[in-house]
């Protein structure tokens, strides 16, 4: 008789590697509490908890019956806030009852994705007491953000917390005019990464976080009455690591001086910026501007000439030997990136024409996170799986033969943004072409537009195709609103047994399915 090879006959480092090719989720709806062996194997996934790209089943079953038995381990967890309602309103469990404080006590971070500002600005009243939280990380914030928002977020969690991060997808906050001796600082800042719409108050900033260790922004050009008022502010002497970036605004030698200045202990220094301004890309101009302290130094600059003849390997060799420099030309549209290499940022934008040229060696982009590529071009990122794009973009990429083979193999998550027409919509192509599509978003800008067609088509089209979740942004018809999953089940091939949860909430429209 032939010996049976089971899956829990395998080592942990077999099985570990298993679950690399798994989503946390689906790791603790599969292996959780089988035994107290897998249990010790997935100790890890039970301390950072994930519960992003599952199906409504997965999701119900781990957020019910395994986060109130793991819970007081859990190190770091995130919040979707497509399903922020779900999980809070479920009325089946007292555990969705309690504080986050009581769930979560020894949790250290938290991130919240999807959130739009009204969300936001409730769950923010559930983040109070948890002692050992010190990081929120906030990704694809959407909505009107202020002043008074921001600073709620600063003070969460009564002030306990070190670490406030926004991605380059959340919308930017507008900093309003406050004198400087209404400012309460918030001294419990020690890292933030944060979008602006605007720099004039880029003392205000300054003075609201005077112990800043880390500040990544992102905004436009200085003003001149900002460089007056940045004169009179006191210098941020724990700031270690300072990274800009502005694409959409002109930047001078002058302007990047007057913000280093506030610097005098920054070590790291990282600048991706739009200059039509000689002076800064003068490496013995550049250098003269540096603090002392510095250490590290990351560019990424795209350069405008406006003198036809400029010299840009005469540029270059004005660069000292420590800090290696090299470009890319692009002589027809009169323009270079200059970047160092290495070029260590999280975030670039790269103009589509030169991209391809740069993108080969690991040098350039060996910690980029976020790629912003102008001219809607795709070839730079085979390994996509989510894709953020308005839909002009979209039917480019659409009717291109190769760019649109190498979207739909890895793409799983596709949100269309900028729809001003239903019927513009590819919707058959997209189903044809995305095999891989697990969930979909679509934005439509009018919102007076009924969706309840435009709802049943996308169902009729995927329903063979195991789509997991479906967010459309549009007006329903009372007739469908009044009883949104008996409506499915009376208008589409949904059935009452089937597994599946539907809510309309804000303008959106969402849909999971088990």
């Amino acid at each position: 008789m032939e010996d049976i090879t089971t899956f829990e006959m395998l080592p942990d480092e077999m099985i570990l590697f298993v679950c690399k090719h798994l989503r946390c989720a689906e790791i603790l709806y599969s292996f959780f509490n089988l035994n107290s062996r897998l249990n010790s194997t997935i100790t890890d996934y039970c301390h950072y908890v994930n519960l992003r790209d599952v199906t409504y089943k997965q999701f119900n079953f781990v957020a019910t019956q395994i986060i109130p038995r793991i819970g007081l381990s859990i190190r770091s967890f995130v919040f979707n806030g497509k399903w922020e309602n779900i999980m809070f309103e479920e009325l089946n469990s007292k555990f969705f009852h309690l504080k986050l404080s009581l769930m979560f006590p020894q949790l250290r971070v938290l991130s919240l994705m999807n959130f739009s500002d009204i969300q936001l600005n409730l769950f923010l009243d559930k983040i109070t007491d948890l002692f050992q939280l010190v990081t929120l990380d906030i990704r694809n914030l959407r909505g009107e953000h202020s002043l008074e928002f921001l600073e709620k977020i600063l003070v969460s969690n009564n002030n306990r917390l070190k670490s406030i991060l926004f991605d380059y997808d959340s919308t930017s906050f507008i900093l309003n005019t406050t004198k400087n001796n209404e400012v309460v600082p918030y001294s419990n800042i020690e890292e933030l990464i944060v979008n602006l719409k605007t720099d004039k108050m880029l003392d205000y900033l300054f003075t609201l976080i005077p112990y800043i260790k880390r500040l990544h922004i992102d905004f436009d050009q200085l003003s001149s009455d900002s460089k007056s008022i940045l004169a009179n502010v006191s210098t941020l002497v724990n700031l270690k690591d300072f990274q800009l970036r502005s694409i959409s605004q002109d930047w001078s030698l002058d302007e990047i001086a007057h913000i280093l200045n506030k610097m005098p202990y920054l070590q790291r220094l990282a600048l991706n910026l739009y200059t039509e301004d000689v002076n800064l890309i003068n490496g013995q101009n550049f250098i003269q501007i540096l603090p002392s302290s510095i250490v590290e130094v990351h560019l990424f600059i795209l350069y405008f000439f406006i003198k036809p003849n400029i010299e840009i390997d005469t540029l270059l060799s004005t660069w000292p030997t420590h800090i290696q420099i090299k470009y890319l030309l692009n002589k027809l549209y009169k323009y270079a990136v200059i970047h160092t290499i290495p070029c260590d940022l999280s975030s670039i934008m790269i103009p589509a024409k030169i991209a391809n040229y740069m993108l080969v060696g690991s040098e350039y982009t060996r910690k980029v996170k976020d790629l912003k590529i102008f001219d809607k071009q795709f070839r730079a990122a085979p390994n996509l799986e989510c894709l953020r794009i308005s839909l002009s973009c979209l039917n480019i990429a659409l009717n291109n033969m190769s760019t649109c083979e190498l979207l739909q193999k890895r793409i799983i998550d596709l949100e269309i943004s900028c729809v001003p027409e239903i019927d513009l919509i590819q919707l058959d192509t997209i189903a044809q072409k995305f095999y891989h599509l697990r969930d979909l978003s679509l934005s439509l800008e009018s919102p007076t537009v009924f969706i309840d067609s435009l709802i049943l088509k996308v169902l009729s089209l995927w329903k063979d195709k195991n789509l997991r979740g479906l967010y459309i942004k549009g007006l329903l018809t009372d007739e469908m609103n009044n009883n949104l999953r008996q409506w499915f089940i009376n208008h589409s091939h949904l059935r009452q047994e089937d597994s599946f949860i539907v809510e309309y909430k804000t303008n959106w429209f969402s849909m999971w399915f088990e």
